[in-house]
């Protein structure tokens, strides 16, 4: 993406497109977004399906963004967790069919919608300390709501489905 050296210029992206299956196997996937040292943002783009039972975990630094996209079911048992910081937009939903995840969603950062039901019906929502979760107008039904404030000064939890419908199961 430019640069010198295999280092892009200051300011750019690094990316990373996972399009092909990737089966957990009973491991677990982390995916971390840091600044290079051009103090660059990093970008992952995952539009491949993800099976099998493990658990997936991204930790993003402020300015990075990974984003689910792609028309598949991801079908792997096991907790999807977003870890960001509070700049700019972090994890985005944007898959054009299927589901994100079948399980847990976790989200610790800044998470956006960009279209209707990403999450499958029989999923448990928990937005933790800091999260903020902006369905931007689109629909989402979702098994269970949690929402946790760890009661630090200025972090709380924000849930804001705009013009679009949450609809809870079971229990929040």
């Amino acid at each position: 993406y430019g640069g010198w050296g295999g280092f892009p210029y200051d300011g750019q992206e690094s990316r990373l497109f996972l399009n092909g299956a990737i089966n957990l196997n009973g491991h677990d996937l982390d995916i971390v977004l840091d600044y290079n040292v051009q103090n660059s943002r990093s970008r992952v783009d995952v539009s491949g399906t993800i099976s099998g039972v493990g658990n997936v975990l991204i930790s993003a630094s402020d300015g990075c963004t990974a984003q689910f996209n792609g028309a598949a079911d991801n079908t792997f048992g096991g907790t999807l967790s977003f870890d960001g910081g509070s700049g700019g937009e972090k994890f985005i939903l944007n898959k054009t069919g299927g589901a994100v995840t079948q399980g847990r969603l976790i989200i610790g950062g800044i998470c956006r919608w960009n279209r209707p039901e990403q999450v499958a019906d029989q999923s448990v929502l928990q937005i933790t300390d800091g999260g903020k979760a902006y369905l931007q107008d689109n629909n989402e039904t979702v098994l269970n709501l949690e929402m946790e404030d760890g009661g630090q000064v200025d972090n709380g939890v924000l849930l804001d489905t705009g013009d679009g419908t949450l609809i809870v199961l079971n229990r929040i």
